[in-house]
């Protein structure tokens, strides 16, 4: 944050964003932000497809609390969209990599590596002919490729000091652009073994900062360890062992670094990485199948799909424990974490109401009063 060419302050605990537009100061809260960015994608569905979108499917990190979600669903809500579902994006990129299956194919466990600009999610799936049942999750939704980032932009404005004798860590300008190019470098490093950090009009002799794909694997080494260890947590909470994960599905674009593919096989040995999934286009590809699952009746010109979306049966689990806090010190857990959504079954798996079984019913259950005992009223308050 201290970095960001902006200014984060508080409001009644909700964040709220201060910049400068046109001149003018603006404060945003985060849900006007993402409905400028829905909205734009919206204007750009529009164009491509000569009329009005209306509805959507939002993808969202596995990991997403509950608080974030409803944020998610105000920002479409802003950007003029009726929010058909929220879901989560290793759930999506199994979907597209589902409907590339053969139909002959029975049943296949998956495992998907979602690393992408700022977060981070794994899943396991298993698909079994248009049935998708999520095994387990788990991720950080504060780790990406944001953070690959900043650690090459800290070596450059480490390193320019000695081998240039400039100074720009006081200059915000300076390392905006600084960060630019380290983001430019880490993917050059993806396909290539050394790269250039070009400082031109950031330091005075304008000398390239050569940097190697070692170099930066070492620099990034705990970060990228820490996302194996959250696979391996995965399968021990999912009950799966390594070896019965079929395929591992890279998604997102900072898995085009070649030390994923290598930390990973060290997880699973002999495995294959799916090459038949696009990692920056899985995730939309998911959702646009599940659209038009949600309405098939409004699409009858996607015959082809027909069979495939007839099928479609999501299973998701709840990333995190859901419960009522009984007082201020205890909540109560009702559901935990990695298990089915409550009340949820196979017909009701994309969103319909379950026809077969009623909707589940909830109570508030008050919580136990304190017996006014000398005892306990002597009792300090720890």
């Amino acid at each position: 944050m201290k970095r960001w060419p902006f200014k984060v302050t508080s409001s009644n605990g909700d964040p709220r964003i201060h910049v400068t537009h046109n001149g003018h100061p603006k404060v945003l809260s985060p849900q006007e932000v993402s409905a400028m960015v829905l909205r734009k994608l919206k204007q750009s569905a529009e164009a491509r497809l000569g009329h009005a979108v209306t509805e959507a499917v939002i993808t969202v990190p596995a990991y997403f609390t509950d608080s974030q979600k409803k944020a998610t669903r105000e920002a479409g809500e802003m950007a003029g969209l009726k929010v058909l579902r929220l879901l989560p994006e290793p759930t999506a990129a199994a979907l597209a990599y589902g409907h590339g299956l053969k139909d002959n194919v029975t049943e296949k466990t998956v495992l998907i590596y979602d690393l992408g600009g700022g977060t981070f999610d794994v899943s396991i799936v298993t698909v079994s002919r248009g049935r998708f049942v999520v095994r387990g999750v788990g991720g950080n939704s504060h780790l990406g490729g944001t953070d690959i980032d900043q650690i090459i932009l800290k070596h450059a404005a480490q390193v320019i000091p000695r081998a240039m004798r400039h100074d720009v860590t006081g200059n915000p300008s300076k390392m905006r652009r600084l960060l630019e190019r380290c983001e430019r470098a880490k993917r050059d490093l993806s396909t290539q073994s050394r790269c250039d950090i070009d400082t031109e009009s950031i330091v005075p002799d304008e000398l390239p900062l050569p940097l190697s794909r070692d170099e930066l694997e070492e620099l990034c080494r705990d970060l990228l360890r820490s996302t194996t260890d959250t696979v391996k947590s995965v399968l021990a909470t999912a009950k799966v062992a390594a070896a019965d994960i079929s395929e591992v599905i890279l998604v997102g674009g900072s898995t085009r670094m070649p030390v994923v593919e290598r930390l990973l096989s060290e997880v699973f040995p002999g495995k294959p990485v799916c090459k038949t999934v696009n990692p920056d286009e899985a995730v939309a590809q998911g959702a646009a199948l599940c659209a038009l699952h949600l309405l098939q009746d409004k699409a009858p010109d996607v015959q082809e799909l027909a069979p495939f979306l007839r099928r479609l049966d999501i299973q998701n689990v709840t990333p995190l424990s859901v419960g009522v806090e009984c007082n201020e010190w205890v909540v109560r857990c009702h559901h935990p974490a990695e298990h089915g959504h409550p009340g949820a079954e196979g017909s009701e798996a994309m969103g319909r109401r379950s026809t077969t079984k009623p909707p589940p019913s909830f109570s508030v259950i008050p919580p136990t009063p304190v017996r006014n005992t000398p005892a306990a009223a002597s009792a300090p308050m720890s």
